[in-house]
């Protein structure tokens, strides 16, 4: 599976950002190795910020978004892409993943 995960560094071992939009990182992971770190260029946007990062995730052709929380327009933004959206409950991006490839992670 390849995932998308907003993270608040750029590796396995940086924690998972609180939020998705503003998350300083988008880390892309496939087979439990980051293939690509984003530095995120919405996090210090204004409006529009999470359809931003929908599009940037999308156009990476992830199976899903690993996040622990996503505020309403953005939510609107990844079902309107096709995105599904997995709650991680915070820890590490290693953590997150892990979790999701044994599928004990709930959909948003």
């Amino acid at each position: 599976m390849k995932w998308a995960i907003t993270a608040e560094g750029k590796d396995l071992d940086s924690m998972t950002a609180e939020r998705f939009a503003r998350a300083p990182w988008i880390l892309i992971v496939e087979k439990g190795v980051v293939i690509e770190a984003l530095q995120s260029p919405a996090s210090e946007m204004g409006h529009g910020a999470g359809s931003h990062v929908v599009q940037l995730v999308a156009d990476r052709s992830v199976d899903a978004v690993l996040v622990r929380q996503v505020g309403p327009k953005a939510a609107e933004a990844l079902r309107a892409g096709g995105l599904k959206a997995l709650q991680v409950p915070g820890g590490t991006v290693r953590a997150a993943v892990e979790s999701a490839e044994r599928g004990e992670l709930k959909e948003l």
